[in-house]
């Protein structure tokens, strides 16, 4: 019993960073990255999983941090030993000081961290970088923020003047309700205004903008103007996204208890509209992937990488890289290397499983 136990205490992922420095992680540790964790679950995890959009010294960062959370959370235990526990408990302070320290770094490496946690999905170094930048720019205005990030303005002055006269209209439509009734309809009727990178623009009720955790952050941290820019996102996706959210909150909204009189949506109907909402082309399913990550809005992201690990599971790379049309950029030589590397860990994993 004890050697299993040990076993599964040491059980190590090995993670390749894009410029090819070689990690071995406790799994615990691997896992706090949900890409890492779906790729196990769905047995898509080779013997060394490549971490292709980021390099060794921002994974080692990552690293550190996904360390310092796992050991904070993990249970005392003294077994094994009679007055020793094998772990410290950590404070909420403790953690948050730790926090604090880690994203005192240069803009460059905040930037690829927060790139990392997005590309990871790591949701709360996702929100410690955000936060940390959503503090250094709250209160100060476009000009001050472009200055303090070196942000070069891409407008011509006509966009600039189209982007005014729009802002205006907004505030005289707001100014037409009574004052003595505008807390009333904003609660009732609050829209949100976005701009698709293609300059389309979408008014939404606010509680389908905050679906996506980006948007719902801005507004919270005061940095949501009249038109918020969806600068990565077209508006052919933006509108996809948008009837998903509104799906989803209104059948939040439905099954409310206080709202008897709408017709409830029950689970078996939302998953029926989620698996027709992605009966898509390739194309518009990584459009889709790609948006809802930028605009964290995790049950889409979720539902899109479900999909296409639903696509891959059980597939050779060969197979796989058919079926989206990957080219293969490894040279022979490069392919025998990687063969090797999986063939020692797999020797290690299958010494370890004897040893049960």
């Amino acid at each position: 019993m004890s050697s299993s136990v040990s076993t599964i205490e040491e059980k190590k992922i090995v993670l390749r960073s894009s410029d090819g420095e070689v990690f071995e992680v406790a799994e615990a540790v691997a896992v706090e990255s949900q890409t890492i964790k779906h790729m196990i679950e769905d047995d898509c995890a080779y013997a060394e999983i490549p971490i292709h959009n980021v390099t060794g010294v921002i994974l080692s960062k990552v690293i550190e941090y996904c360390k310092r959370h796992v050991d904070a959370c993990a249970p005392i235990s003294t077994a094994n030993t009679d007055d020793k526990p094998s772990s410290t408990p950590v404070s909420d302070d403790e953690l948050k000081a730790f926090d604090a320290d880690f994203v005192k770094v240069d803009l460059s490496t905040l930037f690829d961290i927060i790139l990392a946690a997005n590309y990871l999905n790591i949701k709360s170094l996702q929100d410690l970088g955000c936060q940390t930048v959503a503090d250094m720019i709250k209160g100060k205005t476009p000009e001050e923020i472009r200055k303090h990030f070196n942000i070069k303005n891409d407008f011509t002055p006509e966009e600039e003047e189209e982007v005014r006269k729009e802002n205006e209209l907004l505030l005289r439509r707001k100014n037409r309700f009574p004052k003595s009734s505008e807390s009333a309809v904003e609660n009732i009727t609050k829209n949100i205004v976005l701009r698709s990178s293609d300059g389309e623009l979408f008014e939404v009720a606010e509680a389908v903008a905050v679906k996506s955790q980006t948007i719902k952050h801005m507004i919270e941290d005061d940095c949501a103007y009249t038109v918020i820019p969806i600068h990565n996102v077209s508006g052919v996706i933006l509108s996809k996204v948008i009837e998903y959210c509104k799906r989803h909150v209104d059948a939040s909204a439905s099954n409310a208890e206080d709202k008897p009189s709408s017709t409830p949506v029950s689970d078996d109907e939302l998953k029926a509209f989620d698996a027709d909402f992605v009966k898509v082309d390739q194309s518009t399913l990584f459009d889709l992937i790609l948006a809802a990550n930028y605009l964290n809005i995790k049950s889409l992201q979720d539902l899109g990488c479900q999909t296409v690990a639903d696509m891959i599971k059980g597939k050779t790379p060969e197979e796989i890289r058919k079926h989206f049309n990957i080219k293969n950029d490894f040279t022979p030589e490069e392919e025998e290397e990687v063969r090797r590397e999986n063939e020692w860990a797999l020797k290690r994993s299958a010494k370890r499983t004897s040893g049960l």
